[in-house]
């Protein structure tokens, strides 16, 4: 054990003094960097060495090292003009090596860059270069002053997309790296293991949530060769053309090893076969499994997939060996979005106003693209409120002009009425304007979407009020509060059957004790609302014997897989504590109630008096919009006495909301509770009797059964018989 551990990784971790942070530079000369004397000592550099610096998207420099002592040890001090050379900011790493085999220059060939020369006359050379160059001995990679000068918007092209350029997706970003640049840079760690590298990585997630900017990124940080494949490339009408097109990609890939093979959407080119109608599509689908297969496990090629449907995908392909691992680029959350920000406004002119952080937090839902969007529109928005100053005739534009123009946060502001996220683009999406002076009367056990309203206009938040783009409203209602979706009717239901969540029926619950008496409400588990689809305060209609309808109230101290409901609730649906009941989220034909009758159960208004209406009726009304169904009883608590309700007749329909427009009736003859009782006997008699009369089929049928087989066993021997005296009468 003594001698595994001398050898273990983690007691002789490896050093790396030669990666130092990036601090900013006193001086401004742009072949000169400065570190501490001890940092160069470390190092093996002394003063005046020629160094190579690499920085991010694989870019190098060579600049002269000089000790200063203000400098931190574990730093080096550069000035702006090195910095981006290589890519980098202040805070960035870069690697420092000696270079020892720098020559010196015999022709040197130097362009201006065009908008740094604007009024500028004379030689350029005799101005500029030569004091500049005669000055020191200058390290340079670049090599007469003669020529065109350099575009800056050349310049700025060259710019390739880096992990820099990626925002808001950190988490995910360390798994891809983990698993790509491994495999690519360091093959043999996973040779002296003895395992095979990862070969494939799914991408999902929302349209322009960053994954073809991603897969873009890797490539250019790791050096590797970036074949990008589309579904209008391989897709051909030619029999045996699209095939090959892929073969040919994939051939072209392993010859420049490394190398990353991106397929985007690849759910065009390979979606489930039971469900394409055409034959070519099933050929590519085979052909690239062919493919993903014959990868060899260290021919430093990777494949990447990029999907907004993963589910549309050959199962084949999402296996282990294919694409070994399935990555979600989900919606960022208030810090992704913060950082997306900071990356598309580094460029940008904006006025010291304008805070990030609040844009940040304003912009719910919205992805990488959306926030690009917000901030182009931002931009346009300036640009528009300052054309009265730019006159469109003339060639160039005023430099004070120019400079005078930023963008505010006023801007941004308009720019947000005008960008939606494109998350919530199918969902009707509105702040409320409803306050909390509109409610009045409002008890604890009252929580209805109304509330959630307030709250969300009190915080001018945003209130999604019609569900899943995916789910089809199979119920018309006139109640605008009520969100009535029927789950047979969700897309993609075969998807969600065959999966192991739909396997366990969540739709089944056991039924508990309710904490609160609401005879309207019934309480879930969050998680349990989740899978059923069901938001709070949505009306749900419960089964057993018999149905009823609540309204769905989220609570955390419920368990899962539960529902609690009070002792009324359980009396309308005939259970127990401990049974099973069936909820379904469609209540078909909902309404306003227009007129209910409602009669009080004749052992519970003894010795009452007054008026059951406005004393009992009235009050348990107007505080909630509560559901009723005909038929059913519910209990209602005014002064010293609780008196027990039933509803006889309903209009509209067998299921309605009682609302203050809503006329209720409560004359006749009170509810004889012997008759109540009598339901529930009768009832019970005719399960009894059901169950009866199901075990006497039951075994009519295996008296049929055995019958049957009397009958054959008597045909075959009949049949033995007449065989046998046929034989012997030809004998």
């Amino acid at each position: 054990m003594a001698h595994r551990a001398k050898f273990s990784p983690s007691k002789s971790r490896k050093k790396s003094p030669n990666r130092l942070v990036v601090d900013e530079a006193i001086n401004d000369d742009n072949s000169v960097v400065a570190m501490h004397p001890e940092t160069m000592k470390k190092l093996h550099f002394f003063r005046g060495d020629t160094i190579l610096i690499n920085g991010k998207k694989r870019k190098d420099t060579i600049c002269i090292a000089l000790g200063d002592e203000t400098c931190e040890e574990l730093k080096i001090s550069m000035n702006k003009v090195v910095r981006s050379n290589l890519r980098v900011q202040l805070g960035d790493v870069v690697s420092v090596h000696l270079c020892h085999d720098v020559k010196d220059g015999k022709r040197v060939h130097i362009l201006p860059v065009d908008d740094t020369i604007e009024g500028v006359t004379g030689n350029l050379f005799d101005a500029y270069l030569k004091p500049y160059f005669m000055d020191a001995y200058r390290p340079t990679q670049k090599s007469f002053c003669e020529g065109e000068p350099v575009r800056r918007e050349d310049e700025d092209r060259l710019d390739e997309v880096g992990y820099d350029d990626v925002g808001g997706v950190w988490k995910q970003m360390a798994q891809i790296r983990e698993l790509v640049e491994l495999p690519l840079r360091h093959p043999q760690l996973f040779k002296s293991i003895g395992v095979k590298p990862p070969k494939g990585i799914l991408l999902y997630g929302p349209p322009g949530s960053g994954k073809t900017l991603i897969a873009r990124a890797v490539a250019n940080e790791t050096g590797a060769f970036f074949f990008c494949i589309n579904g209008s490339e391989i897709m051909s009408t030619l029999a045996g053309e699209s095939e090959s097109n892929l073969l040919m990609a994939f051939e072209e890939a392993e010859k420049n090893a490394p190398s990353i093979i991106f397929i985007d959407e690849i759910d065009s080119i390979a979606p489930k076969r039971e469900k394409t109608h055409g034959e070519v599509e099933r050929r590519i689908v085979s052909q690239l499994l062919t493919l993903m297969d014959g990868l060899k496990s260290r021919a430093q090629v990777i494949l990447m997939g990029a999907t907004n449907r993963p589910n549309s995908i050959d199962p084949a392909l999402r296996r282990f060996g294919r694409f070994d691992r399935e990555i979600d680029l989900g919606v960022p959350d208030e810090i992704g979005r913060l950082e997306v920000l900071r990356i598309h406004t580094k460029n940008m002119k904006l006025s010291e106003e304008v805070d990030l952080e609040i844009i940040a937090k304003d912009t719910h839902g919205y992805v990488g693209a959306d926030l690009a969007a917000l901030c182009t529109e931002a931009a346009l928005q300036c640009i528009r409120e300052n054309m009265y100053v730019i006159d469109l005739e003339d060639e160039s534009i005023d430099v004070k002009i120019l400079n005078s123009i930023a963008v505010t946060k006023e801007h941004f502001q308009t720019a947000l009425g005008t960008i939606n996220p494109s998350a919530l683009r199918e969902k009707v999406v509105e702040v409320p304007n409803v306050s909390w002076e509109d409610i009045g009367g409002l008890e604890n056990v009252k929580r209805e979407t109304v509330l959630d309203k307030t709250i969300a206009n009190e915080c001018q938040e945003n209130k999604i009020i019609s569900s899943l783009s995916e789910v089809l409203v199979a119920v018309k209602t006139e109640i605008s509060m009520l969100k009535m979706l029927d789950p047979n009717t969700m897309a993609h239901l075969a998807e969600l059957s065959d999966s192991k969540s739909g396997k366990k029926s969540p739709y089944r619950l056991v039924v508990d004790e309710a904490v609160n008496d609401d005879n309207s409400v019934v309480a879930l588990h969050p998680e349990t609302m989740k899978k059923l689809q069901i938001i709070h305060g949505d009306i749900i209609l419960g089964k057993k014997r018999k149905d009823t309808v609540c309204i769905a109230n989220a609570d955390d101290t419920c368990e899962e897989l539960k529902i609690m409901m009070n002792k009324v609730v359980r009396s309308n649906l005939r259970v127990q504590l401990g049974d099973v009941v069936s909820v379904h989220h469609h209540c078909p034909g909902v309404k306003y109630g227009e007129r209910v009758h409602i009669l009080p159960v004749d052992d519970t208004i003894e010795g009452v008096t007054g008026n059951l209406f406005d004393t009992y009726l009235k009050p348990y009304f107007m505080e909630a919009y509560r559901p009723v169904k005909k038929g059913d009883l519910f209990l209602v608590r005014g002064g010293m006495r609780s008196v027990e309700f039933k509803v006889i007749e309903t209009d509209p329909g067998e299921y309605c909301v009682v609302s203050p427009e809503t006329k209720i009736f409560c004359e006749g003859e009170p509810v004889r509770r012997e008759d109540e009782d009598s339901e529930d006997t009768m009832g019970e008699e005719i399960i009894s009797s059901f169950n009866e009369m199901l075990a006497a089929v039951k075994m009519e049928m295996s008296m049929l059964k055995m019958l049957g087989l009397a009958n054959i066993v008597l045909s075959v021997f009949l049949c033995f018989i007449l065989f046998y005296v046929i034989v012997v009468l030809k004998v």
